[in-house]
């Protein structure tokens, strides 16, 4: 297997949350959200990879979270976990999480702390294609139909084929070099991108997908916190 390194997205304030806490500290289930994730990376097929974690956090908060894995009673034995300062945008904060990874990695892995499952054999399945291409994503597949608007004429304007549209998930998987070029070409250019995949899209790089899960869900709002224990 190759040498892989993981990057836990942990620095978004979550304005859209309305809790005063930093989203990735609320509790849920005993533990803060971006717990859940971090335990089962470091759970899954622990002789896969290399047991370095970088964990991108909000400036200042170094000991809150250094205090919640403390709490947590993870054993991070032989476990490599370093604690950033992300930037201002989701972007910035990975490139700077990629500053950090020396290039003897070959593979990386992705995860919002937002997403608190991780599905183990969904992982596994984008491991078997990432010699493949340059990233793996898992997706989930969308009932209602999806339609182009324009915002302030209240005015639809076209529809697009459902079974041609998805939902893109966490953990992501991608090959260290490929992405670290895509984020050198994205920095250089002042470009900003929704995502690392539509990053390595958009400079030719490629990029695989395997079948997601509804409970890799992402928590934006207090409801989303309902909806997951529901289907969890």
């Amino acid at each position: 297997m190759d040498k892989v390194a993981v990057i836990l997205a942990s620095a978004g304030i979550g304005n859209r949350f309305d809790v005063k806490i930093l989203k990735p500290l609320f509790k849920w289930r005993d533990y803060p959200l971006f717990i859940h994730p971090l335990l089962t990376l470091i759970n899954w097929k622990k002789e896969y990879f290399s047991k370095f974690i970088v964990i991108t956090i909000p400036e200042g908060t170094d000991k809150k979270f250094k205090d919640a894995i403390v709490d947590a009673k993870i054993n991070i034995e032989n476990i490599n976990i370093k604690i950033i300062a992300g930037g201002k945008t989701r972007q910035e904060s990975i490139k700077l999480a990629l500053d950090n990874i020396t290039d003897d990695y070959e593979v990386v892995i992705i995860q919002d702390s937002a997403r608190p499952i991780i599905i183990p054999e969904i992982l596994s399945n984008m491991f078997s294609m990432i010699s493949k291409f340059d990233g793996v994503v898992p997706v989930f597949h969308l009932d209602d139909s999806i339609a182009e608007i324009s915002k302030y004429e209240n005015k639809v304007n076209r529809y697009f084929k459902r079974e041609n549209i998805v939902r893109v998930q966490t953990p992501k998987i991608f090959k260290l070099s490929s992405l670290k070029l895509a984020h050198k070409k994205a920095s250089d250019k002042k470009r900003l991108f929704t995502d690392d995949g539509s990053m390595l899209l958009h400079y030719g790089f490629s990029l695989g997908f395997v079948c997601g899960d509804i409970k890799m869900m992402k928590i934006t709002n207090k409801n989303d916190i309902k909806i997951l224990e529901a289907i969890s």
